[in-house]
């Protein structure tokens, strides 16, 4: 038996159900084991920024802190390139730029890409040794047998941050709106003007307290009723029924002055500046209608 057929029944069941950050630094700690590589990890890549991000680290066979660095001079950037990369020794004379190396003594290497669903390069899996790599094939092999899954992996993980920030920033903007509507109602409720919605039936949806206090009728006892029960004389309604008609068609003026009447039947001369409600197909749902209550009707102004 193959030490690659030794090796990948252990390494398939400590991978199984494992997910995000646990996948990965579970992955890396098992190659660190079968590979007898010193430092191993696994890097997210920009190909227009030469920069990698680890997002696993394993050293001497634990865990380490994660680091960014810059892939000029290096022979991480060969794998960009060329997806492969085998040096089993003499790493450093051949790379004499990358300080990195120099500085933790490496001796041989072993890369290999990582590509996403469309082809792109978005990642690297890497092994370090200090001293010379007596078996990189079998490395390489393992890299290459895995890369599809990690590659997928970080794939999946940006997706979910990608979906965390989107939901965070609607979240956000939901409160925001919620906190601006909540503005607006309160003034709404507070304004000395009658604010009043009617839906495309001329029913009535909201009624703030001047409208109350205009007109007599509580917010219960207006809304889910037609003007002509609330503010329109009767003898008009027809009338009325065409101008609004006008409205929702976007065709009627957007201010009127009109004889209205109040609950205990008294007559008022109104001000209305009415617009139309537009809902989330762009078609015209209802009129929102502000009212100021001039002088009564067939009364004159004091002298």
């Amino acid at each position: 038996m193959s030490k690659l057929e030794q090796v990948l029944p252990e390494l398939i069941k400590s991978l199984k159900s494992t997910y995000g950050s646990d996948f990965f630094n579970e992955i890396t700690l098992q190659f660190s084991k079968f590979i007898g590589t010193d430092y191993i990890f696994i890097a997210q890549v920009d190909s227009e920024n030469p920069v990698a991000k680890t997002i696993s680290l394993v050293a001497k066979g634990q865990l380490a802190e994660n680091f960014e660095y810059g892939l000029n001079n290096t022979p991480c950037a060969l794998i960009l390139d060329d997806s492969v990369c085998i040096y089993p020794k003499n790493i450093c004379r051949l790379f004499p730029k990358d300080q990195l190396l120099i500085d933790m003594n490496i001796e041989g290497y072993v890369g290999a890409g990582l590509h996403d669903s469309h082809g792109n390069i978005i990642g690297i899996v890497v092994a370090l040794h200090e001293k010379e790599i007596e078996n990189p094939e079998f490395a390489l092999t393992l890299f290459e047998l895995f890369a599809g899954r990690i590659a997928a992996e970080i794939e999946r993980s940006e997706q979910n941050r990608n979906l965390e920030q989107l939901n965070k920033k609607l979240v956000s903007k939901v409160k925001a709106l919620t906190k601006s509507e909540n503005r607006l109602a309160i003034h709404l409720q507070n304004t000395p003007l009658a604010c009043i919605e009617w839906d495309r039936d001329f029913h009535c949806t909201e009624w703030n307290k001047a409208a109350e206090k205009t007109f007599g009728y509580s917010a219960e006892e207006a809304i889910g009723h037609h003007a002509s029960e609330l503010v329109v004389p009767a003898e008009i309604r027809d009338e009325i029924d065409k101008v609004f008609s006008l409205l929702l068609a976007k065709e009627g003026g957007t201010r009127s002055i009109n004889e209205n009447i109040t609950q205990d039947g008294n007559a008022i001369n109104c001000e209305w500046y009415n617009t139309v409600i537009i809902g989330e197909d762009d078609s015209v749902t209802g009129i929102a209608s502000v009212s100021y209550t001039h002088l009564r009707a067939h009364e004159t102004p004091e002298h």
